[in-house]
């Protein structure tokens, strides 16, 4: 304030009861004399009797602040450094350190099956840990014992009967754990287990996820920044924790998470976004769409990327363009604001639900081929690029693609569509022997379909949207493995009541088409 212009002095009186402090705010006291300037200390109820407007009081919680990862154990445990009785910071720090370096280690990769989180880790699910180790774990998540093991064998005895290691002691001690309920109970044992417990589960479930981000291009690491937000980890039994825990369990163990459910772990661990409003907490996996209904207002929402707190996590499938269904699940992480795309008001990128008309393309009305195969090189005429805009036509605050050719917009394609058809309708070979040409009978009556084709769907000079190829007893075969742009494309822009993506074999995806749909129309999408 003396920057600004005031002259301070320190008061030689200390306002030690309130009778003092409002004696002090009187007028009449002080005509003629400086006002007084209070530095209150203590929380306790409004100070200025006379505010010009409500304001309200800021919460008595800590609020999230960036820190480097490895010095997450140091403000989780701050309440315990110096500690003489039991356990203390210094302590709890290095039990954090080795689970989550330990957890870290384990993970083998991310696989989305039918827009599921599976997180790929190492050893074998049937090697058994102490049976003292399963429960003790399992009160957070079953699934946890994969990654938590080495921590728990180094710090956790074997057996139930070792003092302060009791199950139920426990469990009733988790439920006031950092509360005041604690603060006045008599330090006991089973108190340091609890600590211990703890820094073992976050430090796994932090190593872990960690590996999903990056920081300038490479994995997260303990010196990347993130927010932490460490009231929350206390609160109603640890429940916050528990919850973290399960959704990792989960992605580990069952395959239960949607993608939705996963990246909102993720900004709440190094984002600390709370997204508790919002419709990622859906614990049902989603369905496959049918996108002939236009908008779909009861979509679950698919974010993209997220801001909160300093920080911004931005999808791998907006930095870096890929088919890979995975790139989803991954997140690179900065400090500033996001300035390339559109937020929405509670500062997510999330994707647009907007879908176009469909129009049917003209098709050579009698067939003659023989055998599928690659058969598009004309990409390289197109000059194809794939852009992440804003969806102008819809929401201008979600985004979706847009495919350009020599810098012209060509099309827009929903996201929904391309991440719904590469996991539900890519098909793996099983043939052991990848095949890219198939002969076919002729009487199969299949249709090469091109992107010159597709793009060419136009009625004077306006883009009529999407392709619809799901004419009856029609076979189409769309080659889209020049480009990532290419498959993008040809992927979302098509309606197709029956459509296959070929990732990896011709052969098997044939196969599975013609044993699911002979009869009936079919399309298959050769990826790149």
């Amino acid at each position: 304030m003396e920057i600004l212009g005031f002259e301070i002095q320190a008061d030689e009186v200390v306002a030690q009861s309130i009778r003092e402090y409002e004696s002090g705010l009187l007028v009449s006291h002080r005509f003629g004399a400086k006002p007084r300037v209070f530095l209150v200390v203590l929380h306790g109820e409004d100070t200025d009797p006379t505010p010009l407007m409500h304001i309200p009081r800021a919460s008595d919680s800590p609020k999230p602040q960036i820190t480097m990862i490895r010095g997450i154990p140091w403000i989780m445990f701050r309440h315990l450094r110096g500690s003489r009785d039991g356990v203390d910071t210094q302590y709890l720090a290095d039990i954090w350190k080795m689970s989550c370096t330990s957890a870290k280690a384990c993970f083998r990769g991310i696989t989305m099956l039918t827009q599921n989180v599976k997180i790929d880790v190492e050893g074998d699910e049937d090697v058994g840990a102490p049976e003292h180790h399963k429960t003790l774990i399992s009160d957070f998540s079953p699934g946890l014992d994969r990654i938590c093991g080495m921590a728990m064998r180094h710090y956790i005895p074997m057996s139930p009967s070792t003092p302060g290691w009791n199950v139920s002691e426990i469990r009733d001690q988790m439920r006031t754990l950092g509360s005041e309920e604690e603060s006045a109970r008599t330090r006991s044992p089973c108190r340091d287990s609890c600590y211990i417990l703890y820094a073992i589960v976050c430090g796994a479930i932090y190593g872990l996820c960690s590996n999903a981000c990056f920081d300038n291009g490479d994995i997260l690491c303990e010196d990347s920044e993130v927010a932490f937000a460490p009231n929350i980890l206390f609160q109603n039994g640890g429940r916050k924790v528990k919850e973290r825990a399960r959704i990792v369990g989960h992605c580990i163990k069952r395959n239960q998470v949607p993608l939705q459910s996963w990246s909102d772990l993720l900004f709440e661990l190094f984002l600390s976004k709370d997204a508790e409003s919002s419709m990622l907490n859906s614990t049902n996996a989603p369905t496959s769409t049918d996108y002939s209904n236009m908008q779909n207002p009861h979509r679950l929402r698919l974010f993209l990327g997220a801001q909160s707190n300093g920080l911004t996590a931005v999808s791998d499938i907006l930095v870096k363009l890929t088919t890979r269904k995975e790139s989803f699940c991954y997140y690179h992480i900065t400090r500033g604001q996001v300035l390339s795309f559109p937020l929405t008001e509670d500062y997510y990128i999330q994707a647009s639900t907007y879908l176009e008309p469909a129009s049917v393309p003209t098709l050579d009305p009698d067939p003659h081929n023989s055998a599928l195969h690659r058969f598009d090189d004309t990409h390289s005429d197109f000059a194809m690029r794939v852009d992440i805009e804003p969806c102008w036509a819809g929401d201008p605050r979600t985004v979706l693609f847009v495919l350009r050719s020599h810098g012209v917009p060509i099309a827009s394609m929903n996201i929904f569509a391309f991440i719904d058809r590469m996991s539900y309708d890519s098909v793996e070979c099983s043939c052991q022997t990848p095949s890219w040409e198939v002969p076919v009978r002729v009487s199969e009556r299949w249709q090469l379909v091109t992107l010159y084709q597709l793009m060419r769907t136009r009625s004077k000079g306006i883009s009529f949207g999407r392709v619809d190829v799901s004419v009856a007893d029609t076979k189409t075969l769309i080659d889209g493995s020049q480009s990532v742009a290419a498959t993008i494309y040809a992927v979302s822009h098509v309606y197709a009541r029956h459509l296959c993506v070929a990732t990896e074999c011709l052969a098997c995806t044939y196969t599975h088409a013609m044993r699911n749909w002979q009869n009936s129309d079919a399309t298959i999408v050769i990826a790149c």
